[in-house]
């Protein structure tokens, strides 16, 4: 006790638990940041690339407007640049678009591994189904077709 009666209080002061807290979450930020760029800096992950090399029509009705119906076979090769990195496709989907609206279903692929550098095909049998389409699409797509650009 002082002498006025007050309780004496300690000379620590009472933040040192935040303090150390706050340290080790530095700590711990900082490291997980350091451990992100090296993984980054070994491993330099590249997005794959997709190309489509070969197509088919088999089948193109528009005759009934507004309703499309196709078949088409594709070729999708896919490359997986990555040296050190394999990749796991668990969805894939393709379709085909005209003037940026979609003229097949969609068709889901089945899933895929592809390996440290390397190249896959893929030749999925798209439509066979009819799909909506604008008269511009159809009218279009027609058009093509007879000047011999869709064949």
């Amino acid at each position: 006790m002082t002498q006025e009666g007050k309780p004496k209080t300690p000379k620590h002061s009472q933040g040192g638990t935040g303090r150390s807290c706050g340290l080790c979450l530095f700590i711990f930020l900082l490291l997980a940041g350091a451990s992100a760029v090296a993984v980054c800096l070994i491993y330099r992950p590249r997005k794959p690339r997709f190309a489509v090399v070969g197509a088919a029509i088999y089948q193109l009705n528009a005759t009934s407007q507004p309703i499309i119906s196709t078949s088409m076979q594709f070729t999708i090769v896919t490359r997986n640049p990555n040296r050190r990195v394999s990749i796991f496709y668990d969805k894939l989907q393709a379709y085909v678009s005209y003037r940026n609206q979609q003229i097949t279903p969609a068709m889901d692929l089945p899933p895929l591994y592809q390996e440290a550098k390397s190249m896959v095909a893929l030749t999925p049998l798209l439509g066979s189904g009819t799909v909506p389409a604008s008269a511009d699409v159809v009218n279009g797509l027609m058009m093509d077709e007879a000047s011999g650009v869709v064949r």
